[in-house]
């Protein structure tokens, strides 16, 4: 899966997604399906550890500025 998503979206975007979202996903699946986390205020925590990540990887995903097919856009804007 890391090789797929490095080929369709480049290495700033594949590698994050790749690296992070099945630790995402782990940790939601332990959470709702094993009730490992317990507790109001510690699944606050995890709720908002939850977000951080995603609000990390959105930005990253969003800032690297790679258009489509991962390649980053080259130039200064200064040609005519």
């Amino acid at each position: 899966a890391q090789f797929v998503s490095l080929d369709a979206l480049g290495m700033s975007q594949g590698y994050v997604f790749g690296a992070i979202g099945p630790v995402m996903l782990s940790s939601v699946i332990s959470c709702v399906c094993f009730n490992e986390i317990r507790g109001r205020r510690n699944l606050l925590g995890f709720g908002l550890a939850l977000a951080l990540q995603v609000a990390g990887v959105v930005m990253l995903a969003v800032g690297s500025g790679a258009g489509v097919g991962g390649e980053a856009e080259v130039g200064s804007g200064m040609e005519e």
